[in-house]
């Protein structure tokens, strides 16, 4: 740090235990001492009143301090180092009571001497507060320093994100906030701010009765650096090649012969750390650098002539390093190499940009093809596309590796929702893969323009593109590709209603990613696997390999993932009626989401806060979350995620009871899609059946029903086939076939007994008791009784049709038996599920055998 910043420590720590001092306390300041010769001399001064040639003057020092209780204190001593630690050596061994305190840049490695690191102040003070007392001791020097020249200035509202601003760019260097502040007197805070992208020229304030070190934050940072051998000052200039962090290995490699010896530069780099111009990182040989240092150190790199093939050196020894540690992303055993790039990711972006700025095209394209992956994974979306954009616009390039780029760009892209943008890049890494329909670029670029196809329902032409991109995939050995598209053709059958090719698929699928060891498409077959289930009404299973999916992500650091799972983890939880779980997980996922810049993650995690809240029956609430839902999936582009949300309006619409924009949007869902797995809770056409079941039209509304179930089944979608048993059951009750249905809600109570749907069970429930009241009235107050204790038990409130069926069920069980208990419904007295179960088998079976 600068040498004001070690001055004031060293008066300070002097004043605050003087008092254990009893003979005194002495301070030397040396930084002006030109020869080592004056040291002894300097010191005697303030110890001494008697001149004594050199050697005299050190024994009468001990003489002096032998018997006292006393500190003495040598402040700035770098520049007379040897001659400060042969004087401190003498006097510590013959004076038993004498404490000495010295300032440098170096320590003095002499025997018991302790090293305190004095590190930069702290530039934010995590109490909340505008007031000095609440304030970081950086923020505080400045403000202080401030009144120096504006005695009127006050930390305030106003002005503490700019004072907090500069002294973080100041790295919180005493000296240049000093500096910074002096400023003050011919411009204002906000011009301080924004000149400080040359700090060396702004922080010129000094005193002129202070050292000239002290004057500028340059002078100070140059008199450590003229203390410095030739060799050692070369080096410190070419690590402004690096950013500000860098490892012993990518510094020897880049500078050894250009500016020192590779033999000599773990040394260099270990004296320079001494010297306080880099700083030990936290893993070992491993080091960095303030901002103010390396800008100085930029300074010197123009001086040593060497910046072009540095900086060449830098780019090829991260391209290296990319290529060695890229084919281990996404896999579980590789936390080390997640390790390593995170650590030299600041290098990386630096490579990248003075690549694209010398137009090193080829360069950069490898770094950007190999880090893609990365960026994937660790939700680096926005900056992968900045980069990759800026690096395919560069002219002479191999074709290969644009094209690998365009991929790489179209994949980011189509995370981020941006279809178009994704497929004109597909399509031109198509046209510029080597050998046409025999590389893996290739196949990758066609698997892509599938995964644009099937954003927007395109069926047909997805599962061509894919079952094309496969057989280049086998042809050509890229396993990954293979396995990639398996899952891709069987989430395309699964849509299309063929559960079991779906399932064949992901297994053969899962079988080649396990034996790749890709970890990564593990991941990802395992969350299409639990999709699968989902449709299947599966959900215990679902949950399982969801949850197996997220563990998965979280070995091997793939933080895109996260966000997506717990939105579908959330959807779990809702279709089993576990509404505070899938709420509190849509409220997660958001937030991620909009971290990752996701507008899928987005769409589908607030269609899942407002289907929960219309669960509350928080329609407000609801409606806003579904409002923002459908501005996502509309700027996602993608008509499945539209129908989705269209469907969840119009099951809002048909809670609150208004039946005409139910079928208005319900229509609006059926017409974009046809995608029928995004209609997850209900089906837009079992919309349109309920509303035509309360207008009357029975007929209408049977027919609905019946044309749904056979699509469900065909699709093998269990839970729209219970609800459209529930839906023909009520289309027999209106017309007074009890014996009807009442089979039909028990086979609908059985699916969704079986699939652990509680609310379905709830409304089944409440539709048989409806049904089986006038012959069996206190068993059917007993089923209702355990149907609203459900709905209580997960916090769901009756939806305006919901409390008309369930006053009809309460009315139907009173007219039967006038003075049958109702109360205590929704207790704890309330039959289990299980129980519940049991009693509507038993009724039903007497039911139907007395209709026979």
């Amino acid at each position: 740090m600068g040498g004001v910043g070690k001055t004031r420590l060293a008066i300070q720590v002097a004043f605050d235990v003087a008092d254990q001092f009893a003979d005194g306390v002495w301070m030397v300041e040396l930084g002006s001492i030109s020869s080592p010769a004056a040291v002894p001399r300097a010191i005697a001064r303030s110890v001494l009143t008697d001149e004594k040639p050199r050697d005299e003057v050190i024994e009468t020092l001990v003489e002096a301090l032998a018997e006292q209780t006393a500190m003495l204190v040598l402040d700035n001593c770098e520049h007379v180092l040897d001659e400060v630690a042969r004087i401190s050596t003498r006097l510590s061994r013959q004076c038993r009571r004498l404490t000495i305190l010295h300032t440098s840049r170096e320590p003095l490695d002499i025997d018991g001497e302790i090293v305190w690191r004095v590190n930069p102040m702290p530039v934010v003070n995590p109490r909340v507060g505008t007031e000095e007392s609440n304030a970081s001791d950086a923020v505080c020097l400045f403000a202080a320093r401030a009144r120096t020249v504006l005695p009127r200035f006050r930390l305030s509202a106003e002005n503490i994100g700019d004072v907090t601003a500069i002294v973080t760019q100041l790295n919180g260097i005493p000296l240049a906030i000093e500096l910074a502040a002096a400023a003050l007197s011919d411009r204002p805070l906000e011009a301080i701010r924004s000149a400080l992208a040359d700090r060396f020229s702004l922080v010129t304030y000094g005193r002129r009765t202070g050292p000239k070190r002290h004057q500028t934050l340059r002078a100070a940072l140059e008199w450590s650096l003229e203390l410095l051998p030739v060799e050692e000052r070369r080096l410190f200039a070419a690590l402004a090649a690096f950013d500000n962090r860098m490892s012993s290995d990518a510094v020897a490699t880049v500078c050894s012969g250009l500016v020192a010896p590779a033999d000599a530069i773990p040394r260099i780099l270990r004296h320079l750390a001494r010297a306080s111009l880099i700083v030990p990182g936290e893993h070992a040989d491993r080091w960095s650098m303030l901002e103010s240092v390396r800008q100085l150190a930029e300074i010197e790199l123009d001086a040593l002539h060497a910046r072009p093939q540095l900086i060449a050196r830098h780019q090829e020894w991260f391209a290296r390093r990319a290529a060695d540690l890229a084919p281990h992303i996404g896999r579980a055993e590789a936390a080390t190499a997640r390790r390593e790039l995170t650590a030299d990711e600041a290098n990386f972006r630096r490579a990248i940009h003075t690549a694209i700025e010398a137009q090193n095209t080829n360069v950069a394209l490898r770094l950007c093809n190999e880090l893609a992956p990365f960026w994937t994974s660790h939700g680096d979306w926005s900056e992968g596309c900045e980069l990759l954009e800026a690096v395919i616009a560069l002219p002479d390039f191999e074709s290969g590796l644009r094209a690998s780029a365009l991929v790489a760009l179209g994949h980011l892209l189509l995370l981020r929702g941006d279809l178009a943008s994704a497929e004109a890049r597909f399509v031109e890494a198509r046209r510029l893969a080597p050998r046409p329909g025999d590389t893996p670029i290739y196949a990758r670029a066609v698997a892509g323009e599938g995964h644009i196809a099937f954003r927007r329902s395109q069926l047909t032409k997805a599962q061509s593109l894919w079952e094309e991109a496969l057989g280049i995939a086998e042809r050509s050995g890229d396993g990954r590709t293979v396995a990639s598209t398996l899952r891709s053709l069987a989430i395309c059958s699964a849509s299309s209603g063929r559960q079991d090719v779906a399932g064949q698929l992901l297994d053969r699928a899962l079988q080649l990613a396990r034996a790749l060891g890709d970890d990564q498409q593990v991941r990802l077959l395992l969350g299409s696997i639990a999709e699968l289930r989902l449709w299947l009404g599966d959900y215990q299973s679902s949950e399982q390999a969801y949850g197996e999916a997220l563990a998965l992500a979280s070995s091997i650091g793939d933080l895109s993932a996260r966000p997506l799972i717990l939105a579908e983890l959330g959807w779990v939880a809702l279709l089993q009626g576990d509404i505070p779980t899938a709420q509190r997980l849509a409220v997660q996922s958001v937030e991620l989401g909009d971290e990752l810049g996701s507008l899928r993650v987005k769409s589908h995690a607030l269609r899942l806060e407002g289907e929960a809240l219309i669960r509350r029956a928080d329609y407000g609430p609801a409606t806003t979350a579904l409002a923002a839902a459908l501005d996502a999936a509309q700027r996602l582009a993608a008509p499945a995620e539209i129908a989705g949300v269209c469907c969840s309006q119009a099951y809002l619409a048909l809670a609150q009871g208004d039946n005409v924009s139910a079928c208005r949007l319900a229509e609006q869902a059926g017409a974009p899609s046809s995608l029928e797995h995004t209609m997850r809770l209900v089906s837009w056409r079992w919309i349109l059946g309920v509303v035509a079941l309360i207008r009357g039209d029975l007929p209408a509304a049977e027919q609905v029903f019946r044309d749904e179930l056979a699509q469900a089944e065909r699709a093998q979608l269990v839970r729209h086939q219970a609800n459209d048993l529930w839906g023909l059951a009520r289309v027999a009750a209106s017309s007074a076939d009890t014996g009807k249905a009442a089979r039909l809600h028990h086979r609908a109570l059985m699916i969704r007994y079986r699939i652990g749907d509680n609310i379905g069970m709830s409304d089944s429930l409440v539709g048989l008791a409806t049904v089986l009241a006038p012959s069996a009235a206190h068993d059917a107050a007993r089923l209702l009784q355990a149907a609203l204790a459900m709905r209580a038990r997960v916090g769901a409130k009756p939806t305006r049709r919901e409390a008309v069926e369930i006053t009809t069920a309460v009315a139907a069980i009173r007219q039967s038996a006038e003075h049958v208990r109702l109360t205590g419904v929704g207790s704890d007295s309330a039959l289990d599920e299980r129980s519940a179960v049991e009693l509507a088998n038993r009724l039903v079976e007497v039911t139907v055998m007395g209709v026979r």
